[in-house]
């Protein structure tokens, strides 16, 4: 079990960095099965990265709590740390958080019915991955 597995790396890692990753990819596992416990490991990671000045995983970390709140139904919410995610991702030119960022801007605007919105967002992340549209 990968929620097992990462768990027990939790108790391993000495490196702060990779603390802030496991905690992350906690957070992502978790969301569908268990929001709230997913929300205290998005926000440990957050804390811990902003404490170590970890740029990526702060964005990491944001974009998995929006991600949470999304599926929470909890969408402004969603969106305030989506956009704060998306920010410090285009600050650092991180491509993969960028990327994800749009594609979960995409999917709030489609869920929210604003169609050209969802597009846009959508387009641009494939665009960033490198993936062409025909």
């Amino acid at each position: 079990m990968l929620i097992d597995s990462l768990s027990h790396r939790l108790d391993q890692i000495n490196q702060d960095t990779d603390r802030v990753l496991t905690q992350t990819l906690l957070s992502c596992e978790l969301r569908n099965t268990n929001p709230d416990t997913s929300m205290l490991y998005g926000y440990d990671a957050l804390q811990l990265a902003q404490k170590i000045h970890f740029k990526q995983g702060e964005a990491r970390a944001l974009h998995t709590t929006a991600s949470t709140y999304r599926i929470k139904g909890e969408i402004s919410k969603s969106m305030e740390n989506i956009l704060n995610s998306l920010k410090i991702a285009r600050d650092g030119h991180f491509s993969n958080e960028i990327s994800r960022g749009l594609n979960l801007l995409g999917i709030i605007n489609q869920e929210l019915k604003n169609y050209d919105k969802a597009s846009d967002y959508l387009y641009e992340a494939l665009a960033i991955t490198g993936i062409a549209m025909h």
